[in-house]
């Protein structure tokens, strides 16, 4: 940008500093003088002149200062009263001609009281004057989201925010949103990783964790759905949920939900819920324990059952087709979950005043009278064989009720003639 001064000093004798340091002398003045033909005859201290600098130069924007490249032309008039220029009301103005529509800004002078030939001299007695610049309008300092190379950032009084800063409330809702803005002023978005060692600086001295931000920049806490057809599409993955806590460190592993706890997960009953590394919110059948993916501790590896709200089942349940745990669409049966979510298998469980038998699939058999149907007129018993198994039951055994229709034979007689016929008994309900 080109600036253009026009200043009238009335001074003789000048060593000038404008802008960032271009000098003038009296010298030079008188030089100039000279050369425009200026009747000059001798020079002393107490003469007055002026001396209409008119300056051209280049300007350094960001420094504000002219550089050492400006031409100058200096002219010197003896001050009088007819030649000191006057404003349109008459009035004598003997500082400073601005042109028309221009921002003016101080500058400072000092004038050689001894005369030019003493430059290093420390006589001088400062003045000021005033910079004028052809600028018409002033710059208006940077306020609100602007958007620039690499993304988004936000201004105040010109600043551009870094590290977190509050970026209000939306509609309807109570608690105020967080940005994260990067050294460069960038508002961060989608997954960041966070905290010592990561290169997010301002969160440098917190252990490393996982953060989402919106598109909208906005930090996200609580439960988000991600995937394939949602607002957070996250790279078009299957759909999946996961949890993010008030401070927005996304949580994984075992998490306790529910009133009373500190992800009351809108006072839902207390609960558990279990996340991978990768902060996916499981359901359905998940395998625990040392050499799993889930080692949960080098614990033994177990099983436990999440239902589609995340929550791991406990107690007796109802698991398999038509339930609330679908099991893969298995038959319906009873499974039962220690307090730890195991469930349990090959063992005995007591629930209810009933004692069940549980397979190695923690399928639930109850236990019942092993004394086989009688019949008094043939003095036989009955008997439900499973033809594709090979195994006998009694017929009032859990197991008949599981039994394909195509497998399965009633028998009338004794457990021997069974037994004789390649038949093995069943070792829940044991006849």
């Amino acid at each position: 940008m080109l600036k253009k001064v026009k200043l009238r000093i009335a001074a003789w004798g000048i060593t000038g500093v404008i802008g960032a340091g271009s000098l003038f002398s009296g010298i030079a003045a008188q030089n100039v003088c000279a050369q425009e033909g200026a009747a000059v005859e001798s020079v002393n201290e107490n003469t007055e002149y002026s001396v209409n600098t008119e300056i051209s130069g280049q300007i350094n924007e960001t420094q504000d200062s002219y550089s050492d490249t400006s031409a100058y032309t200096l002219q010197s008039n003896p001050v009088t009263e007819e030649n000191t220029p006057s404003d349109s009301t008459g009035n004598n103005s003997t500082a400073i001609e601005n042109e028309a529509e221009t921002e003016s800004s101080e500058v400072s002078f000092k004038e050689n009281t001894i005369g030019s030939d003493d430059q290093n001299n420390d006589n001088t007695k400062e003045f000021s004057g005033t910079r004028a610049t052809k600028d018409t309008k002033a710059v208006k300092a940077k306020n609100g989201w602007v958007k620039e190379s690499g993304g988004y950032k936000y201004y105040k009084n010109g600043r551009a925010y870094t590290g977190w800063h509050k970026m209000g409330k939306a509609e309807g809702e109570k608690t105020e949103h967080y940005s994260y803005f990067g050294s460069d002023g960038i508002v961060r978005t989608g997954w960041q990783s966070m905290g010592k060692g990561t290169g997010n600086s301002y969160d440098e001295n917190t252990a490393k964790h996982m953060c989402y931000f919106g598109k909208d920049g906005w930090l996200r806490t609580g439960w988000i759905e991600f995937g394939k057809g949602t607002k957070e599409s996250d790279g078009n993955s299957t759909r999946h949920w996961s949890y993010f806590g008030s401070n927005g460190w996304l949580r994984t592993g075992w998490v306790q939900f529910g009133k009373g706890t500190s992800d009351p997960d809108g006072n839902s009953a207390k609960h558990w819920s279990y996340f991978g590394a990768n902060g996916w919110l499981r359901t359905g059948w998940v395998q625990f324990g040392k050499g799993t993916s889930e080692p949960d501790g080098d614990s033994t590896k177990h099983w436990s059952f999440f239902g589609d709200n995340g929550w791991m089942r406990k107690g007796l349940q109802s698991m398999g087709r038509g339930t609330s745990n679908p099991d893969g669409n298995s038959p319906k049966h009873l499974s039962y979950f220690g307090d730890n979510g195991w469930l349990r298998v090959n063992t005995q469980v007591n629930v209810n005043n009933k004692t069940y038998n549980a397979d190695g699939n923690g399928w639930l058999i109850e236990k019942v009278n092993t004394t086989p149907t009688k019949n008094t007129d043939t003095a036989t018993y009955h008997y439900v064989l499973n033809k594709n198994s090979k195994i006998f039951h009694i017929s009032t055994c859990a197991s008949v009720n599981r039994m394909s229709e195509k497998n399965k034979q009633d028998y009338y007689g004794n457990r021997d003639q069974i037994i004789s016929q390649g038949y093995t008994p069943c070792h829940n309900c044991n006849p």
